[in-house]
């Protein structure tokens, strides 16, 4: 630890910490540098998830000016569940619900009712999309209708064309000849095997 970090961790303790972290990674400061680098490959640790504080209108008008500086766009969908939650594993990830069956339905409703919205209120405007990407937790832990209503619904209201570039996190274990014969029949040119080990 640097003596900067170590004296604002003395005088200031953690929260103190977390106000400079969070200031020197403002949103303000992001979207101003209009820097659009290359791709970077990071999940925020699942500690990090909490409120925003902007309200709505300025987390919009930030979110819309971010994209402005774009044309081509890539899609990612969170799909938190897995069979079993590794214990290094720090993405935001939660256990396949086991008491009720309608789970992946209604997970899925709510990332298309944010999508629908989306779009309807312009934060899409202009893009050309290059990837659409599934990433988890485990996105097969999805009932395998709920992953084709997923991806049709996505294509259609997005206009995903056939050129986009579509893939997936598997876990293994979770595999089945029907979901790959799916994936395959929905136009999925990439996945990615992870193997979930809890121990």
């Amino acid at each position: 630890m640097g003596p900067e970090i170590s004296n604002t961790l003395k005088r200031k303790g953690i929260n103190g910490m977390r106000r400079l972290v969070t200031d020197m990674f403002s949103l303000d400061v992001a979207i101003k540098s209009e820097a659009i680098g290359d791709y970077v490959y990071t999940y925020p640790l699942r500690q990090a998830y909490r409120r925003l504080p902007l309200n709505f209108e300025e987390l919009k008008r930030h979110i819309i000016q971010s994209i402005k500086a774009r044309t081509n766009a890539s899609l990612y969908v969170h799909i938190p569940f897995c069979k079993q939650i590794c214990r290094f594993c720090n993405l935001y990830t939660t256990p396949v619900p086991t008491m009720d069956d309608s789970w992946g339905r209604h997970y899925v409703e709510r990332i298309l009712r944010e999508a629908h919205w989306m779009r309807d209120s312009g934060f899409f405007n202009n893009l050309k999309w290059t990837t659409l990407y599934l990433g988890g937790g485990s996105p097969n832990a999805l009932p395998v209708a709920e992953l084709e209503f997923l991806i049709s619904t996505l294509r259609d209201l997005l206009d995903i064309t056939d050129d986009v570039e579509i893939g997936i996190e598997l876990a293994p274990e979770l595999c089945t000849s029907e979901q790959l014969t799916l994936l395959r029949k929905l136009g999925f040119s990439r996945i990615a095997i992870h193997e979930n080990r809890a121990g």
